[in-house]
């Protein structure tokens, strides 16, 4: 199968979206889920354990969530405190996917990415099934949001910078947050911050206090760029809060801005948030897009209708057959982030599939690996190049075959 740009994307999108249209989402672009996607929409089942409307609302998010190319992030408190250590985290256009397990098969050695327990919860979701650990976890959720005081978010870094509070803009405020991560007399007091928004244990922050002492403390931007781009988004969060640039009253202006640690790995951001809009602009990098959730909808909505042309004998021989690269008339946003951000190259780059019937033996190899025998963790090599994520694919969502009609597993 064929893999699009690189797509970070917020609740918004996919609320927007209907199934079939969220079909189109999850087969032409590569979607970065972002941990505060699942945390978001857990959330609405915090306001009541019993609205029917709520529990819909939950289970409406979790039928269109992107299952053939969709891949979870690792969380950014993981990366970044992996940065500090000393561990390069490339800010590359890539989904960095949480800790894998090694196995041993037959003198080859590789990873396997199991399914999520967040990819599972959604499953049981999409069959309205709650359980009440959902419950709970969205209860403290709320309970931890509705305790902050934006209000007082930015007392520290005023510790840092008197003149917080003085930015006109947005833009200021950035300028401001980035002139504070540079500033050369201010590195100690910053690793300590960064120590501390990270809730690194304990046991971690002599490793790398050491480990940035061995480099001759270096410049804290150079020294763990991804850890320190993380730190400078929460910095401006906090500047343009202090100077009522962004308002204190929303708290899921907090769960909002989280998203955007996770720029940095994306080729497009796309979100129907207007705090996401005006924000993102001053992020992203060059080669990177921000596109407006309601342009994607629109756009996705003229995809289905000219793929639902197509003759029935062709629609069930599935989606990894006839749809391998976005329509080709008109002036489709989709084929216009193709052609920017997928090189010809990587076109031609395909991920193996299975078939019914086809390639037993790759079936059989995958299998093997599934049950091989586990690595500890210092025998795992990064660069193995067999690799497998375990996904859940539904045969058939909304009116469009995923998997040829006659698949059978």
């Amino acid at each position: 199968t064929y893999m699009g740009p690189v797509t970070l994307f917020d609740k918004s999108v996919l609320q927007s979206l209907s199934i079939d249209e969220s079909v189109w989402f999850d087969q032409f672009y590569l979607p970065l889920i972002c941990p505060m996607f699942y945390v978001e929409t857990l959330a609405d089942l915090g306001k009541s354990a019993t609205d029917m409307s709520l529990i819909r609302q939950v289970k409406t998010i979790a039928d269109k969530f992107p299952e053939c190319h969709g891949s979870l992030s690792a969380h950014h408190q993981d990366l970044s405190i992996s940065d500090l250590l000393g561990n390069d985290i490339p800010m590359i256009r890539k989904v960095f996917l949480p800790k894998g397990r090694g196995v041993a098969w037959e003198n080859k050695t590789g990873t396997i990415y199991d399914l999520p327990a967040e990819v599972e919860a959604f499953n049981r979701w999409q069959k309205g099934d709650f359980g009440e650990i959902e419950h709970q976890i969205a209860r403290k959720w709320r309970e931890n949001l509705n305790s902050i005081n934006l209000s007082e978010y930015g007392t520290r870094i005023r510790t840092l910078d008197s003149n917080v509070s003085n930015c006109r803009s947005l833009d200021e405020a950035y300028i401001s947050a980035k002139s504070i991560v540079a500033d050369q007399d201010k590195q100690f007091e910053l690793m300590t911050l960064a120590l501390d928004f990270f809730n690194v244990p304990l046991q971690l922050r002599r490793s790398i206090m050491e480990t940035w002492n061995t480099y001759n403390n270096p410049q804290l931007t150079d020294y763990a760029p991804y850890a320190f781009y993380v730190l400078t988004v929460d910095l401006f969060f906090k500047i343009a809060l202090e100077s009522s640039l962004i308002s204190d009253a929303r708290k899921s202006n907090l769960v909002d801005i989280a998203y955007l640690f996770y720029l940095p790995f994306c080729n497009v951001f796309t979100s129907s948030d207007r705090l996401h809009k005006r924000c993102a602009r001053l992020l992203l990098r060059d080669g990177q897009d921000f596109v407006w959730g309601q342009d994607l909808k629109i756009d996705l909505a003229e995809i289905n209708e000219s793929f639902s042309k197509m003759p029935n004998e062709e629609k069930e021989r599935g989606l990894i057959h006839f749809a391998k690269y976005p329509p080709a008339d008109g002036g489709s946003l989709t084929k216009r982030l193709w052609n920017r951000h997928i090189p010809r190259n990587r076109e031609r780059a395909t991920t193996q599939t299975i078939e019914s019937g086809d390639d037993a033996g790759l079936l059989q190899e995958i299998k093997n690996f599934k049950n091989a025998q586990h690595l500890s963790d210092s025998t795992i090599r990064p660069t193995d190049p067999n690799m497998i994520i375990e996904r859940l694919v539904k045969p058939k969502r909304g009116q469009w075959y995923q998997l040829p009609k006659d698949f059978k597993d």
